[in-house]
C-alpha cells in the first residue's frame, strides 16, 4: 500500500501482471472472472497512481472499495459516515472519465462503521441565541462534546492532518 508515482515502472508491471495472470488463468477455464480491487477514485487515493484503464482492459471488473474513506481527511477533522454517497459517486465518475467502461464497475461498500473517540478541543459552538442583539460570547458552548459533531484529534496520515486509518 505504498504510494505508487502516475506512469511509473511500479504501475505499468502491476498491470502487465494482471493482464498475464488473466490470460493464463482463462486458459485453463473459460469460466474463470478476474477482478482488481481499487481505491473508492482514481486521483491518487493514499499516493497510488495505477493505470486504471489499463488494469480495467486487462480484468474483467474493478472492483471499486468504496469505504474507509476518512483515511484521508482534507477538511475539518470530522468523524463521518465510512462511504459518503457523494464521495462513492465522485469516484465512480471519475473511473468513468478514464475511460473505464461502467459495465467493469462493481461498487463495494461497508457493512461496518467506526466508534469515534471524540476530543474535548475547545471549538465555540454557537448556542440558542447566540448572534442576536444584547447576547454575545457567553453564548457559545466551549466544548466540542455539547456539539453535534465529532472532532478528531490531529493524527497526520500520508500528507493530511488527520485519519481513521
Amino acid at each position: 500500500e505504498d504510494p505508487v508515482e502516475p506512469s511509473s515502472e511500479l504501475s505499468r508491471n502491476y498491470t502487465e501482471i494482471v493482464k498475464m495472470a488473466s490470460e493464463e488463468m482463462k486458459k485453463t477455464s473459460k469460466h474463470r472472472q478476474i477482478s482488481v480491487a481499487v481505491a473508492w477514485s482514481p486521483l491518487g487515493i493514499d499516493g497510488r497512481y495505477f493505470d486504471f484503464l489499463g488494469l480495467a482492459q486487462a480484468s474483467d471488473l474493478l472492483y471499486v472499495m468504496a469505504y474507509d474513506i476518512q483515511s484521508q481527511v482534507f477538511g475539518r477533522c470530522l468523524g463521518d459516515a465510512n462511504s459518503p454517497l457523494p464521495s462513492a459517486e465522485l469516484g465512480l465518475r471519475a473511473f468513468l472519465s478514464t475511460g473505464v467502461e461502467a459495465s467493469k464497475l462493481v461498487l463495494g461498500v461497508p457493512w461496518y462503521g467506526y466508534v469515534y473517540s471524540c476530543t474535548e478541543t475547545s471549538v465555540p459552538v454557537p448556542t440558542a441565541g447566540a448572534g442576536q442583539k444584547g447576547i454575545g460570547v457567553q453564548a457559545l458552548q466551549a466544548t466540542a462534546l455539547d456539539a453535534d459533531v465529532c472532532w478528531l484529534g490531529f493524527s497526520p496520515f500520508r500528507g493530511v492532518k488527520c485519519s481513521d486509518a
